[in-house]
């Protein structure tokens, strides 16, 4: 008696530490990755369970995906689910918590590829911003009826702690996107290229960047409307992205320009992903109205690298890629010289 007792005034303190900490980490104004990290491991480690994750609901698809996770493997924090799916869709969906204390006797629950873990039960609870969904803070365990009435509350109360998190990472995914073609902005670019120059210079590491102009393209707004021409950068933005990897990033900064920050790319992977693209875009022609008319739309491409000798101020750099770029003929590809292939030099712009 007198040990339960001990060990129930352990825990109560332990959490009275945790809120203080989130309170106090708030208050200055930590990351809120940082805060939602020690929000997960603490919600794993006071229940008992053998790993938690908070998952967030994507603004575009309405799939949940995994924000941050504690005792999740490489392949565990990858997986998503659809609208609906598993335990944590149903939670999300009708934004109750759920505790499972068998999950081979639920329904709900879907096992997804790519999971390392045995799951014996499991713990969901909501996370609500302004009485809206906004993710889901979960907890499994090995063990069968691991967790209690007292970890959900504990858990609910966690999950409030971000809430604000989750609501900000949306709006500040939306915010960073271009709201016709879904890929980044030239905000988000900006930032990336910012980010991706410094960790080069750090890591003495090559950082390429290849610009992409749709030739004519006020000619297909002017003959075809702006409907198609809509529907042709959308369907452009579709087939670079098949041509790059997981880890480059799209961007539209401009009309009908485009930019590829490429990490880790010298001058001559900046080369073959720059004609790669190229080469994609003509392949074949746009169908405009409604399928009827093919619309041959080409790309002019110009790539930029920054080597190990130095990286250049962001604005230099969007400058010096936007002069290269521009006043070339139409449908090519063309590298900086001053500085060696396709390495530019970075004059004051």
């Amino acid at each position: 008696m007198v040990g339960a007792r001990r060990k129930t005034l352990d825990t109560q303190a332990e959490v009275f530490r945790i809120f203080y900490e989130i309170g106090k980490a708030l208050a200055q104004g930590h990351g809120y990755d940082k805060i939602v990290r020690s929000v997960v491991r603490a919600a794993t480690r006071l229940t008992g369970g053998d790993a938690g994750g908070v998952l967030v609901l994507d603004p575009d698809t309405g799939n949940l995906v995994h924000r941050e996770g504690h005792g999740l493997s490489g392949a565990e924090r990858t997986i998503s689910f659809a609208p609906g799916e598993g335990l944590a869709g149903w939670v999300a969906t009708h934004g109750r918590p759920a505790r499972v204390d068998d999950v081979r006797t639920d329904r709900r629950f879907v096992r997804k590829a790519g999971q390392r873990r045995a799951i014996r039960s499991m713990l969901c609870v909501p996370v609500k911003a302004k009485a809206r969904v906004v993710g889901v803070l979960t907890v499994t365990s090995m063990r069968r009826a691991a967790f209690g009435a007292s970890d959900a509350r504990l858990l609910e109360a966690l999950a409030a702690q971000v809430a604000l998190d989750l609501e900000n990472a949306r709006l500040e995914a939306l915010a960073a996107k271009d709201p016709l073609t879904g890929i980044a902005n030239r905000r988000r670019f900006d930032e990336t290229l910012a980010r991706s120059l410094v960790h080069a210079r750090r890591a003495r590491t090559p950082v390429g960047v290849v610009m992409l102009d749709l030739d004519h393209f006020k000619t297909v707004n002017d003959v075809y409307g702006h409907a198609e021409g809509d529907r042709v950068l959308r369907q452009s933005v579709e087939r670079w992205l098949s041509a790059i990897r997981a880890i480059d990033l799209l961007a539209r900064v401009g009309g009908e320009e485009f930019a590829v920050i490429l990490p880790g790319a010298d001058a001559h992977r900046a080369r073959e992903v720059g004609e790669r693209l190229r080469q994609r875009q003509a392949q074949h022609p746009f169908l405009v109205r409604r399928g009827s008319v093919p619309l041959p739309v080409t790309v002019s491409v110009g790539v930029a690298v920054a080597t190990r000798s130095g990286s250049p101020a962001p604005a230099r750099w969007r400058c010096t890629l936007a002069r290269r770029s521009s006043g070339t003929g139409a449908n090519t590809a063309r590298a900086g010289t001053r500085c060696g292939p396709a390495t530019w030099a970075w004059p004051a712009c």
